[in-house]
């Protein structure tokens, strides 16, 4: 079975490089449970993680909240979201 993730956000733009080039970015962001427990590592609650992403459109259908199951190309970025169907409500009320 697949890591479950909540994203959370996403960023997108472009910036230019010390050599004058203009570079295009897409991260989403997500939480999820950490690792299982070892012998001398003993995790507890969530980490938030920024994950690099092969274009806006991954995340264009999601709210933040949404449980998703995610897809990695072959430089290791997100190319697929699927959402799961469940929410996690993350309003500041």
């Amino acid at each position: 079975m697949a890591e479950a993730f909540i994203f959370v956000g996403s960023a997108n733009g472009s910036f230019t490089t010390e050599d004058g080039r203009q570079q295009e970015y897409c991260n989403m962001y997500v939480i999820s449970p950490f690792g299982e427990t070892r012998d001398n590592y003993h995790p507890y609650g969530f980490k938030a993680e920024k994950l690099k992403c092969s274009s806006p459109t991954v995340y264009d259908d999601l709210d933040a909240g949404t449980e998703v199951e995610l897809f990695f190309d072959s430089r290791q970025r997100v190319s697929y979201a699927k959402a799961t169907g469940r929410m996690m409500d993350l309003s500041f009320s």
